[in-house]
């Protein structure tokens, strides 16, 4: 289930490539395009942060990694 709030607007201004713009305007009706645009960056912002989590958990699991922070803790410490 999701939930929506009343969050603070901004307007803003994009360059989209001409393809994009004529199936956007085909297929989302006007008065829906700023939350279609809206969910879409949000979705693509989750996924983001999702690969950059997954890497992170990569790299801790590395021993390579793990040797080399070793070394930096040793230089610091």
């Amino acid at each position: 289930m999701r939930y929506y709030f009343e969050m603070a607007s901004r307007k803003m201004t994009f360059t989209l490539p001409a393809e994009i713009e004529q199936h956007f305007v085909r297929l989302v009706p006007p008065g829906k395009r700023s939350t279609y645009v809206a969910e879409a960056i949000r979705e693509r912002l989750c996924a983001d942060d999702r690969l950059l989590v997954e890497a992170c958990h990569m790299a801790n699991e590395n021993p390579d990694v793990r040797a080399i922070e070793t070394e930096f803790d040793g230089l610091i410490g």
